[in-house]
């Protein structure tokens, strides 16, 4: 649901030109405590850090998801896959 939201946030925000025909991009990194864990601000700050820095290698303009949220990548990849 997190990543859902953040490429929703994303596409809205880069819809639009903004003032001088400007084009704005948006990459953003997500990531949770394993389900049944308590909340480690830290780690999760950190993993989402380093998503956002791997979306920004990746090209920028994207959302990716914290390796170690299996979970989350593989709902995300299933809501964004074509129909066959």
């Amino acid at each position: 649901q997190t990543a859902e939201l953040a490429e929703r946030l994303r596409e809205a925000a880069c819809s639009e030109l903004l003032a001088g025909g400007v084009r704005l991009t948006m990459s953003v990194g997500v990531a949770a405590s394993p389900r049944g864990s308590g909340f480690d601000y830290p780690a999760v700050f950190a993993a989402a850090d380093a998503a956002l820095y791997e979306a920004k290698r990746g090209g920028r303009d994207r959302v990716c998801v914290d390796g170690g949220s299996a979970l989350l990548a593989a709902f995300v990849a299933q809501l964004f896959a074509p129909s066959n």
